[in-house]
């Protein structure tokens, strides 16, 4: 079965829920196209690797590893851990690594907003507060990286508690987090 995953746009979060994921290791300028078969797919925090087997130059093959948004943002999309299974054909939209030497994609739109790249002079401050009435949740960021921003960016989100909501934990996996550093 052939699926075509527009990664870039259903891994995709509005700035406060990126402002703390960095896209410097990858290269924006340049979207690629992997086209290629799901070796293993990776459902865990902190991220959601898909690994998609291609064909490279001259005959040799290349596992990539895609990383995209966590569980909990793409369960909201309609995302499962059933959603890919190894050996699903995929055609996957991403941005390719800086460094040519690693294998690893973004398949999510992040840095300091949808769009726009993060510096390694980047600097986020986030504060979670109770409301007064124990239903829910102020997020209040504060965001400066000079090299991409004129002026450092505030915002404040609100999280409801919703007692109905189903929860889906999805365990961390600690090589996926080294993944996400670089180590």
């Amino acid at each position: 079965m052939l699926r075509w995953l527009a990664l870039a746009g259903s891994f995709a979060a509005p700035l406060s829920a990126t402002a703390h994921h960095s896209m410097s290791m990858f290269d924006r300028s340049s979207p690629m196209t992997l086209d290629g078969v799901v070796t293993r797919y990776e459902w865990a925090n902190p991220h959601v690797y898909v690994f998609v087997d291609i064909a490279a130059d001259a005959g040799e093959r290349i596992v990539w590893a895609v990383e995209g948004q966590p569980p909990t943002i793409l369960k909201r999309q309609g995302w499962s851990e059933d959603t890919l299974t190894v050996g699903d054909h995929i055609v996957v939209d991403v941005f390719g690594p800086k460094d040519s030497r690693r294998n690893i994609a973004s398949g999510h739109a992040a840095g300091n907003a949808v769009g726009l790249p993060s510096s390694a002079s980047k600097h986020l401050v986030e504060r979670l507060q109770l409301n007064p009435d124990g239903h829910g949740l102020t997020y209040r960021f504060q965001l400066e990286d000079p090299e991409y921003l004129a002026e450092p960016v505030t915002g404040e989100v609100q999280w409801a508690y919703e007692p109905g909501a189903t929860y889906s934990p999805a365990a961390c996996n600690l090589d996926d987090a080294r993944r996400f550093i670089g180590e």
